[in-house]
């Protein structure tokens, strides 16, 4: 309706391929679905049912436009259906060699932002990448999303195994005299930096019994210059190291003979 300013999209499908040498296999396809809404009179833009499917991804979820026009405010809420990164990586032509497949069966990746281009504030209220035996989960404040971005936030994991997930990794987990060691681990770091540093603070990775606590930054990401101040609060390196296969020797001792030389002469009395 030209009149009142409304337009309407329905069922709309929109069918792509990206090609270059950067691109791994040299091209890329990709297909979006969605129904769109907008007023040009209100700025108003609705985008739902969307659909995103890239590498056997599926993204579904909407968008939010307001003042599309003067100064876009936007919403935005995706959350992918079931997928295996395992078989996403081959399609890039990256190998993950070793790598048990269907470990990582049923991984999940959601994303939920607002934002507003005229203040350059962005708010990710929630950015989580789920597989059956890892979940990180993270939030994060930006400013100047656009000319210079500049974030605040969180990055936690679940508690998980290490030694499990190195074997689904297809990497050789290491054999440790307990056999309860690196059973269990987890990682919360608070995260702010911009496009030339970033500054991990406060820094928290618990590790069975152990937790390492502190700050890390790279002051300089273009010369990766490192800094570090971190603490440990107990380590049983016992319970790493390889096992040790306990043997008992035992030794007997042959009695020596008496040698004339080695004994005392003695004389018998003669009548």
């Amino acid at each position: 309706n030209l009149e009142s300013g409304d337009f309407q999209f329905t069922d709309l499908i929109i069918e792509q391929t990206v090609k270059g040498e950067g691109i791994p296999g040299g091209s890329l396809s990709g297909t979006e679905k969605a129904n769109i809404k907008a007023n040009t009179n209100t700025q108003r833009l609705t985008i739902d049912s969307l659909s995103l499917d890239v590498l056997g991804i599926v993204l579904g979820g909407h968008l939010k436009v307001e003042q599309f026009i003067d100064g876009p405010q936007f919403s935005v809420s995706l959350k992918s259906t079931e997928f295996n990164p395992v078989e996403t990586a081959d399609q890039l032509d990256i190998t993950l060699e070793g790598a048990d497949s269907e470990a990582f069966a049923g991984t999940s990746f959601s994303l939920e932002a607002n934002g507003d281009t005229k203040t350059q504030l962005m708010t990710v209220k929630s950015l989580a990448l789920e597989s059956p035996d890892l979940q990180l989960s993270s939030h994060f404040d930006v400013k100047q999303f656009i000319d210079n971005p500049q974030f605040t936030g969180e990055i936690k994991t679940n508690a998980f195994n290490p030694k499990a997930l190195m074997t689904q990794l297809g990497v050789e987990a290491p054999v440790t005299a307990d056999e309860k060691a690196l059973t269990s681990a987890s990682v919360e770091i608070g995260v702010k930096g911009d496009m030339k540093s970033v500054h991990l603070k406060p820094f928290k990775a618990t590790l069975d019994e152990s937790t390492l606590s502190g700050q890390v930054s790279i002051i300089d990401l273009a010369k990766q210059a490192l800094r570090f101040d971190l603490t440990l609060d107990q380590l049983n390196a016992d319970r790493y190291l390889p096992p040790t296969s306990e043997v008992t020797e035992t030794t007997e001792t042959a009695p020596v003979a008496a040698t004339p030389e080695a004994s005392d002469a003695i004389e018998l009395p003669v009548e």
